[in-house]
């Protein structure tokens, strides 16, 4: 028995075609629109989280588990991240608070941050340069497990590690709110700076925030629009 397919050919085969991908395109768009109303209809609320045993503090900037890192990876944000995607995509790092990944300035131990406009967290309070400028100083304040390895190298931090209350990161961390800027310059360059300030401890908390460890109270996040 034979079987026979019939195949367009010519013309026939470009306009099978073309309404192929057409109609991947609709289904495209609308399933861009139903992820937008998604989006919208479930922003906010409240994530409860339950554990059978202790593993640590809530507050960001201090616990240094792979089992919390994973919650907050979802919960904070700092000026870039991991993004959050499967297997080996999930290891590339993107921009969060802030727009865009700089270019390293002043052979390479300088870079300039624009901030995104329109952040909150979820207190209300509008992200602001000063906060992230704070931010920094809180790493070093709250004594936080990494600041004397993977923050040694921003100008400042040995001032900052001697006396962690006393933390400025003076000529180091520089937040210009008018612009909408933070400024970070390091001693030296450092290949792993921006995977150093993607990952939790480098979390952005509100100016204010206690420099003690927040326990089981969760710091005030940003929520990225």
């Amino acid at each position: 028995m034979l079987n026979f397919t019939h195949r367009p050919t010519g013309r026939r085969a470009g306009l099978a075609l073309l309404a192929a991908a057409l109609l991947g395109h609709t289904s495209l768009a609308h399933a861009q629109e139903d992820r937008a109303a998604l989006m919208e209809a479930h922003r906010g609320g409240t994530l409860v989280l339950s554990a059978v045993a202790a593993a640590g503090t809530i507050d960001p900037m201090v616990n240094y588990t792979a089992q919390f890192w994973q919650v907050f990876q979802m919960t904070y944000d700092g000026l870039l991240k991991f993004k959050q995607a499967s297997r080996t995509e999930g290891f590339q790092i993107v921009p969060s608070l802030a727009e865009a990944l700089p270019e390293a300035e002043n052979d390479g131990k300088t870079y300039v941050f624009k901030l995104r406009k329109g952040i909150k967290f979820s207190n209300g309070k509008e992200l602001t340069a000063s906060d992230v400028v704070a931010s920094f100083q809180r790493i070093f304040k709250i004594s936080s497990p990494t600041s004397g390895s993977f923050y040694n190298g921003i100008v400042g931090a040995d001032a900052c590690i001697a006396a962690p209350a006393d933390c400025t990161l003076e000529g180091g961390v520089i937040g210009d709110d008018a612009a909408g800027t933070v400024t970070i310059n390091l001693t030296q360059p450092d290949a792993e700076f921006f995977a150093k300030i993607a990952v939790p401890h480098a979390s952005i908390v509100p100016a204010g925030t206690p420099a003690t460890d927040a326990a089981p109270v969760p710091c005030p996040a940003p929520a990225p629009t």
